[in-house]
């Protein structure tokens, strides 16, 4: 069956900009320039033939018809990882390494060696590598919170 969608890559795009209303902050989540996330929104928009954004000066809003997108999406997306994960034998566990963006080539070169080193010596895992754009991206805190107790309940 053919599904008449926008490219899956777009979708994650407005998804992540539409949950945060920022392309930057959508963008630092997904790992690529607020470019890289606005053109391929514009792009879903111009395929569906509607707004989805509102856009003013340094703010974004979602139209009606945003908000409903949003919420189908993320019931789409969520049902598709849970399924994605069900799949997975419980013995394979995922491994996703991060790196500083603006790593040297030098740096890069030695860390994709590491990984490779990873994989010959493990079982078979799923692995990734990702630029970290943002210290607090890869430490789930800001810096600055890092040695802080958390906070009480």
């Amino acid at each position: 069956m053919t599904y008449l969608l926008p490219p899956l890559n777009a979708l994650r795009a407005f998804e992540a900009a539409a949950r945060h209303l920022s392309f930057t902050r959508a963008a630092h989540e997904l790992h690529v320039t607020a470019g890289a996330v606005g053109q391929p929104v514009r792009a879903v928009e111009r395929v569906l033939g509607v707004s989805l954004f509102e856009r003013a000066h340094n703010e974004l809003t979602l139209t009606p018809l945003g908000r409903d997108y949003l919420a189908a999406l993320s019931k789409a997306f969520t049902r598709l990882a849970a399924t994605t994960a069900g799949l997975r034998p419980a013995s394979v566990a995922l491994v996703r390494l991060g790196a500083r963006a603006g790593l040297p080539m030098s740096g890069t070169h030695g860390l994709v060696a590491e990984v490779d080193r990873f994989r010959l010596n493990r079982q078979p895992s799923p692995c990734s590598l990702a630029p970290i754009w943002r210290l607090e991206s890869w430490l789930g805190c800001r810096p600055q919170d890092r040695h802080r107790a958390p906070a009480s309940r």
